[in-house]
C-alpha cells in the first residue's frame, strides 16, 4: 500500500508533507478505497445518484472528519460563508456542499468503468482544488 492511500487511524488524513489533500486527491483515495473493497463497490454501484444526498450524515460525515474539511487550517474549505438570500448556506466550498460533490464524483467515477479502468477524468461539479 502506497502512502497515498494508507488507511486513517486517528486524525486527519493528510499528505506526506502535513498538507490537507486536495479534492482531486480525496476522491482518487475514496475510489481506491472502494475498489479495494468488493461490498462497498457493489453498494455504490447499485445506489442511484440522485440517492446519495441521503448519505449525507454517514458517508458525507466520514469524508468530513476523514479529510479534515471542518479544520480551521484546511485551505480548500470556507467554514463562515454568507448565507444566500434566503438564508441558506450554499457556497461551494462550505464543507457539506464539498463533501457532497466529493460523493457525486465519486459515483461518477465508479460508474464510469470501461474494461475494468476506472475513469480519471476531472469531475464535472466545481472543485474545491
Amino acid at each position: 500500500m502506497n502512502e497515498a492511500s494508507r488507511p486513517l487511524y486517528g486524525g486527519i488524513r493528510k499528505r506526506d508533507d502535513g498538507e490537507f489533500l486536495s479534492e482531486r486527491e480525496i476522491i482518487d483515495e475514496l475510489v481506491e478505497d472502494i475498489c479495494a473493497e468488493p461490498q462497498a463497490r457493489s453498494a455504490w454501484k447499485i445506489c442511484p445518484r440522485d440517492q446519495i444526498i441521503y448519505l449525507h450524515h454517514t458517508v458525507g460525515q466520514a469524508i468530513r472528519n476523514r479529510f479534515g474539511l471542518w479544520d480551521p487550517d484546511n485551505p480548500h474549505v470556507v467554514l463562515d460563508p454568507e448565507p444566500n438570500g434566503e438564508g441558506v448556506v450554499d457556497h461551494p466550498n462550505f464543507p457539506d456542499q464539498a463533501s457532497h460533490r466529493i460523493m457525486l464524483a465519486v459515483w461518477d467515477r465508479l460508474h464510469a468503468e470501461k474494461e475494468g479502468a476506472i475513469d480519471s477524468r476531472e469531475p464535472e461539479t466545481e472543485s474545491i482544488n
